[in-house]
């Protein structure tokens, strides 16, 4: 179980819209540190962000990270977002149907292969 499983399921075992945001976020992290071998900081997606014209605080990138606080759901901010992460809008933005990007797609097999040979 990663570390976002168990976190924010309502009593149903349903995940909560920030907690989904979340792993997708932490998806989109994790996707990051494959590809360069390196953590993206949240300074280097701050200013990636003010590039773009989007603020973002530490404590609010903490949460939505986290899957706590109120949700997410500004348009510029996760499009903005989608673009740094170089994914459709729509996987952020939550739209129906949404898929998980055939780029994170194949990292998740990747690691799943990774985690098989041991």
């Amino acid at each position: 179980m990663d570390a976002n499983e168990g976190a924010g399921k309502a009593g149903g075992g349903v995940r909560t819209p920030q907690a989904e945001l979340a792993r997708k976020l932490n998806l989109l992290l994790d996707t990051v540190v494959a590809e360069r071998g390196v953590a993206l900081t949240y300074r280097e997606v701050s200013e990636a962000l003010a590039k773009r014209g989007v603020n973002l605080s530490r404590a609010r990138w903490f949460y939505m990270k986290d899957g706590t606080g109120r949700m997410v759901s500004d348009p510029k901010l996760l499009t903005a977002l989608s673009e740094i992460f170089q994914v459709d809008p729509s996987y952020l933005l939550g739209s129906d149907g949404a898929e998980v990007p055939e780029r994170i797609d194949a990292q998740l097999e990747f690691v799943k292969s990774l985690r098989a040979a041991r």
